[in-house]
């Protein structure tokens, strides 16, 4: 599902983890952070809850930061089937998450993650030891299971939770998959136009939402977004300064190339703006510290968040209409736009700004592109051009596949056709067994023998 931020695939994802729950089967859904997958908990316990009660199911929450004693309460509720909904982070794909009857697994902001990370939770793999072979058998039950093609979900379907059923007793189950994303990464822009996902895209904006103006400037003019801060503020609004990195590292210390850290950045506008609310949220801090922060945004002891792309997701502040993003060519084209979306969420006129002392080069093309459209998946198309599909058959996020003939991006026309022609072959020798068949199968096991385990990842 691609929709723009805001547009609504929370709701669709509710729907559906609803919907399987109330036909006796459990659901995931896995969130890139902590903020985000409380935002998604307490969403989903106030749309779902009282269905839920009503028929008995559980909700949970699962990160990182969850104690001991929730946690073995959590897990044992997973594994007798008395929660039906789990949301959390990657700590939902640990190898002792064991699920009674998985049934569908929901990634969001699903970009954010790795190739492998997505394929746990698709696969119903977990991170094993590798002296412990046994424990692959029993990591099966963790996460969807065979779920990386359309046909397997329709003809093998998950069984309804039997009263006097283990977790132990129960195969691993068959589980859709629903991945949702603001902005589809190349890859998954490549694997849609190869037909391997099925693509539904929410087009329309909610109601009331203004376009967010887009503007590029240099560090040279940040005495005038100061003033920008200020003016907002005034007017009641909440503002955002985001950077690409916490503090100063080595290879910026005393480099002169301009990178502005969330920590210096924050000291500058102390100094400029001392009578504004400022606040730091980043990724080192800890779990209770990021939430104070957050809840002082949200309310009225921080008007300017100085932050690091943590907030890329989870963020929903409807005054916040005024975005700086220092050293913005240091941002993928999705990540920049999934940003820029933290922003204009309620009614009034919202302006981005990217700061960039970059004059050209793919970099400046991005923020150029990001000026011009606010239509994602355009966007993700454009990042396609930019960065290519990705090695299909790898777990490089992108990069030039391997094709020396074929351009991904220009030969649209005929990835449908050779689809076209796969379904047809498919459909007359669904086994590949027929001699010619056989030798195409051949030749592919020898040219991709070592990458063939990750097809479909």
């Amino acid at each position: 599902v691609q929709g723009d931020v805001g547009s609504g695939k929370t709701v669709v994802a509710a729907l559906a983890l609803l919907t399987t729950a109330l036909a006796g089967y459990q659901g995931v859904m896995m969130a890139p952070t902590a903020i985000l997958a409380a935002q998604h908990f307490a969403t989903l316990t106030q749309l779902l809850g009282p269905a839920l009660q009503q028929a008995g199911l559980g909700i949970a929450l699962l990160t990182g930061s969850v104690r001991a004693a929730e946690r073995r309460r959590i897990l044992d509720g997973l594994s007798d089937g008395s929660i039906a909904i789990l949301i959390g982070t990657h700590a939902v794909i640990e190898d002792k998450v064991r699920f009674c009857n998985l049934a569908l697994a929901v990634t969001d902001e699903q970009h954010r993650f790795g190739v492998r990370q997505r394929t746990l939770l698709s696969t119903g793999a977990a991170p094993l030891a590798a002296e412990k072979s046994e424990t692959a058998t029993a990591a099966a039950t963790t996460v969807a299971t065979a779920a990386t093609a359309a046909a397997s979900a329709v003809t093998s379907q998950p069984r309804p939770v039997a009263a006097s059923a283990t977790a132990s007793s129960l195969q691993p189950p068959s589980a859709h998959v629903l991945v949702m994303s603001a902005t589809p990464i190349p890859r998954t822009l490549a694997l849609i136009l190869y037909g391997d996902l099925d693509l539904s895209i929410i087009h329309e904006k909610p109601a009331g939402r203004q376009p967010i103006k887009t503007y590029t400037a240099t560090s040279r003019d940040r005495a005038r977004l100061d003033k920008l801060l200020r003016r907002e503020v005034e007017a009641g609004g909440k503002c955002y300064v985001v950077c690409p990195q916490i503090e100063e590292s080595e290879e910026t210390a005393g480099a002169g190339n301009g990178v502005l850290s969330a920590e210096a950045a924050y000291a500058r506008l102390r100094q400029t703006l001392p009578d504004l609310k400022l606040g730091l949220l980043h990724g080192s801090l800890k779990a209770k510290d990021k939430q104070n922060v957050m809840d002082s945004f949200m309310g009225s002891d921080v008007d300017i968040l100085v932050a690091t792309t943590v907030i890329e997701v989870g963020v929903d502040q409807p005054k916040a209409n005024l975005m700086i993003i220092e050293n913005a060519e240091r941002f993928g084209l999705s990540q920049l736009h999934q940003l820029r979306g933290r922003i204009g969420r309620g009614d009034q006129p919202s302006l981005c700004v990217l700061v960039s002392d970059v004059g050209e080069g793919v970099a400046r093309e991005r923020l150029r592109t990001l000026c011009h459209s606010d239509d994602g998946f355009l966007l993700a198309e454009k990042d396609l051009e930019l960065r290519g599909p990705g090695d299909f058959f790898g777990t490089r996020q992108h990069g030039i596949p391997d094709f020396h003939a074929a351009n991904l991006y220009q030969d649209t026309r005929l990835l449908k056709e050779v689809q076209t022609a796969v379904d047809n072959i498919l459909a007359a020798d669904p086994d590949l067994t027929t001699p010619p068949n056989r030798r195409v199968v051949q030749a592919l096991q020898s040219r991709y023998q070592e990458v063939f385990p990750n097809i479909g990842l």
